[in-house]
């Protein structure tokens, strides 16, 4: 190992410049292990090691404000992750005259609403004058109803396959 080398060693160990590194090197007659315990004596090894705790103190707190931010953008995704969610399940009915029209998910709606705003609101003032009718059900709502669908269709199969004929007229 050459002297530079060694010089470059000691200013990494010791967290020193490498001008001193040098001094110190050549002090101990580039004796690392001597150069190493003239620094400890002459207390610029501690003021190193205050540096370098000084240097990792700022990392921390650096490190910190990354993972509170990253905490902050996880939070944030999973809120909007949530509402869209929650806007899916929801739905927006459109009916006339007793028969449902369309069904449209919240979340299509409000974005329809956002990137449509003119268009949306006259769209929606005309469909009221012409006599249409809006309606929301909620995610708990819409899950009810979900349920109750399926209850009719597993009572209409069951009344069908109750009441099936043969092609003889006759009841199988």
């Amino acid at each position: 190992m050459d002297r530079m080398e060694k010089a470059e060693l000691l200013r990494e160990k010791a967290g020193i410049s490498y001008e001193e590194a040098r001094e110190a090197l050549e002090a101990s007659g580039w004796d690392m292990l001597q150069a190493m315990v003239n620094l400890e004596n002459s207390g610029k090894l501690d003021k190193a090691k205050q540096n370098e705790e000084k240097k990792e103190h700022h990392m921390d707190k650096a490190q910190a404000a990354a993972r509170k931010a990253e905490g902050f953008f996880s939070r944030l995704v999973n809120w909007m992750g949530a509402a869209l969610e929650a806007g899916n399940k929801s739905q927006v009915i459109i009916s006339k005259d007793g028969r449902q029209v369309l069904q449209v998910p919240l979340t299509v709606a409000v974005l329809l609403f956002l990137f449509l705003h003119g268009l949306f609101i006259f769209a929606l003032i005309v469909s009221l004058v012409l006599g249409y009718r809006y309606t929301y059900r909620g995610r708990k709502e819409n899950e009810a109803f979900q349920q109750d669908l399926r209850e009719a269709e597993a009572a209409a199969e069951q009344i069908n396959h109750h009441h099936q004929v043969n092609s003889f007229g006759e009841g199988v």
